[in-house]
């Protein structure tokens, strides 16, 4: 639309007639509203901080020019000492808001040691008076924002000059100003109330990221994503992906857009919070994957003297407007936090954030965070389960302990279910137990279908039934569920690895390879995938490039030169059989040491007897590795063995004679 009006030219200071004509830069879409401090893109406001309008103001007016770091500190702070961090701070969050230019550069570029240039074509709307037959022609003013907020602020230095018209025409002006703001007002409110068909879409709620680097919070940044998860989760038409998939960005900081291709996605929110005065101000963005459109910002403020208050009040308000912005509204009241102790939920919030590592170190952190958690508030079920899946990846990692991690982890599931008795990760727990440690294949199914039931969207519950389908030999359901668990949860690495476990199992060996080498791809120091690889290599006869492989797991184990020097000598001479006897002598490079392996290792050398003798030792230890002993590709010499017979029917059956 465009509204034109003709004005008498007197005298009155103008401002007295409409404040909003003043200095507009456009570009890319986005509109920079330089008196006021605001930034829009497609008529609605992004929440910036004054310094931050003011970084990207300097750029805008210099676009196309190199602004140097001297300059741009000078122009921000004057002669105020302040770290440079700041102003780097500015720009990064910029970039994230600002993203590309529609020939793919980046609107605001890093040139190093020289500093910042803004590549956008920058039009400037300069509103101002011209006498036109003793009149004013105010056109062309639907260029002027949206008035979609209050104005934060005037700067007295970016005022129009004053300029003269009579006061008989003021009231006119006023009028026409006045009419000119409703006719936009109503404009953008009949536009804003159009919401988005997202019918079977896909929606990423990025953890929060602080506008003060000092001062940040892990019960904003992945309370409040976790919570505005379960509000939108249950609604009808939203798949909204889990906390789980969107962790790893609460350190990295990547261009939402980014994020929202990784997660596989068409839209993201993405929200920052700041912390002021005994307030908590949170500002949420919908962004569109595919065009990068910005369909929507919101603001909410909350009293920050309750931290769990304040999560609640800032995901009932942004909740509940990102769910009417979507065409949908919440069907039933979101799960609950668990907890409403304050401590008790940041330590299971730093303990889920561990979830994903394998080290041991991570997996033992991760633990001992979840003890807090309980020890904090002990009627916490969902830290309860946590502590039984995490006792679950303990036992993953050697044959050791594993009476106590089993232990420890079915006391914790009881506890769980005492208190939440559907509580699916809790029953995820549990078919891990049953399946890995007592190897109770009809038990083990049952728990995990039954947490799949309660949440068909948790990715961890996908991805241990596929380790117990894999294990029963049902290779093709296995390859679905783990890639439903990756569809959930794209950028889990974990996911990554129980796919190309599947493959293994399934004897798709090239496969196997291809997907075990694109993960040391993404992920070189992680030595099990090199150890994994010796054996998918090996099972193919590629025994030369095996070997490769083996010296990369010595290296990366700290082996010193002369074992390194040893097992190149053992190969030289006695070949592939001679590295496996050492492999056996001094139990290196496996991925899983143990009887179990060992019992492999002889397998492959044609020693049956060693092998079963070994076999016969991991099942009366309970060995995890036990669970796969149908499947397992390095043990297809003994299948027709009496003796391999036996110990699967006694596996099946829960026959352990040490016991009888």
């Amino acid at each position: 639309m465009s509204l034109d009006l003709k004005l008498n030219v007197d005298e009155i200071n103008l401002r007295e007639v409409n404040s909003s004509l003043h200095s507009i830069y456009g570009f890319e879409g986005f509109r920079l509203d330089a008196e006021h401090l605001m930034l829009y893109r497609n008529g609605d406001e992004i929440s910036l901080t004054p310094k931050q309008v003011d970084t990207l103001l300097v750029l805008v007016e210099n676009g196309g020019e190199i602004v140097s770091k001297d300059v741009l500190m000078t122009r921000l702070w004057g002669n105020t000492a302040v770290e440079e961090s700041n102003l780097v701070q500015n720009i990064h969050f910029l970039r994230k808001v600002l993203g590309e230019t529609s020939d793919g550069r980046p609107m605001i570029e890093t040139l190093r040691r020289r500093g910042y240039r803004f590549n956008a074509e920058v039009t400037s709307h300069k509103h101002r008076l011209a006498e036109v037959s003793d009149a004013i022609r105010l056109s062309e003013l639907n260029e002027i924002p949206k008035p979609v907020t209050p104005v934060r602020r005037v700067r007295s230095d970016r005022r129009a000059a004053p300029l003269k018209i009579s006061r008989t025409r003021a009231i006119a002006a006023i009028s026409g100003g006045v009419l000119f703001i409703a006719v936009v007002a109503t404009v953008f409110f009949l536009g804003g109330s159009t919401t988005i068909d997202v019918t079977n879409k896909k929606i990423a709620i990025l953890p929060l990221t602080p506008i003060d680097p000092a001062n940040r919070n892990i019960l904003y940044e992945m309370g409040i994503a976790d919570s505005l998860i379960r509000r939108l989760n249950p609604a009808k038409g939203l798949n909204v992906r889990s906390l789980n998939s969107v962790r790893k960005y609460n350190e990295a900081e990547p261009d939402p857009l980014e994020a929202g291709r990784e997660l596989k996605v068409d839209y993201v929110v993405e929200s920052n919070y700041q912390l002021s005065d005994g307030q908590i101000k949170v500002t949420s963005q919908i962004m569109e994957v595919s065009t990068g459109k910005l369909e929507g910002t919101y603001t909410a403020s909350a009293d920050a003297g309750s931290i769990i208050l304040a999560q609640e009040a800032i995901t009932k308000d942004i909740g509940n407007r990102l769910l009417a912005r979507f065409g949908s509204r919440a069907v039933e009241a979101p799960t609950a936090r668990g907890t409403d102790n304050e401590e008790a939920y940041a330590s299971y919030l730093m303990a889920m954030n561990l979830s994903e590592e394998r080290g041991i170190q991570s997996v033992l952190k991760c633990l001992e965070y979840l003890e807090q958690a309980v020890a904090l508030d002990p009627n916490y079920a969902r830290a309860w389960a946590s502590i039984a899946l995490t006792h679950g990846d303990l036992i993953g990692h050697s044959d050791s302990d594993q009476q106590e991690h089993y232990q420890r982890g079915m006391e914790a599931i009881a506890k769980a279910l005492a208190i939440d008795p559907n509580l699916p990760a809790a029953f995820t727990a549990q078919c891990n137990f049953k399946n890995r440690y007592e190897y109770n294949a009809v038990e083990a199914e049952t728990a995990c279908k039954h947490a799949l039931e309660l949440d068909s969207n948790s990715p961890v519950a996908h991805k241990i039934y596929a380790n117990f389908l894999y294990s029963q030999g049902r290779f093709d359901e296995a390859v679905s569920e783990i890639n439903k668990a990756m569809e959930i949860q794209p950028v889990s690495y974990r996911n990554q690895q129980i796919y190309g476990l599947t493959l293994f199992f399934a004897r798709r060996y090239p496969e196997a390879e291809a997907q075990f080498k694109h993960l040391l791809d993404l992920n070189p120091k992680h030595n099990y995938i090199n150890k994994q690889l010796v054996t998918i290599l090996e099972l193919q006869g590629k025994e030369s490039e095996a070997f490769g492989f083996l010296i990369d797991s010595l290296v990366s184990d700290g082996k010193d030169a002369r074992v390194i020097q040893r097992y190149k000598d053992i190969y030289s001479k006695g070949g592939w059989r001679g590295v496996t006897i050492e492999r056996i002598k001094t139990g290196d490079v496996e991925t899983v040491p143990g009887d179990f392996k060992t019992a492999c290792l002889y397998a492959r050398l044609g020693d049956k007897d060693k092998a079963f003798g070994f076999l016969e030792k991991a099942f009366r230890k309970h060995s995890f590795q036990i669970a796969v002993l149908k499947v397992q590709p390095q043990l297809d010499s003994l299948r027709d063995d009496p003796r391999y017979i036996d110990l699967v029917q006694r596996v099946e059956n829960q026959i352990d004679s040490s016991r009888q």
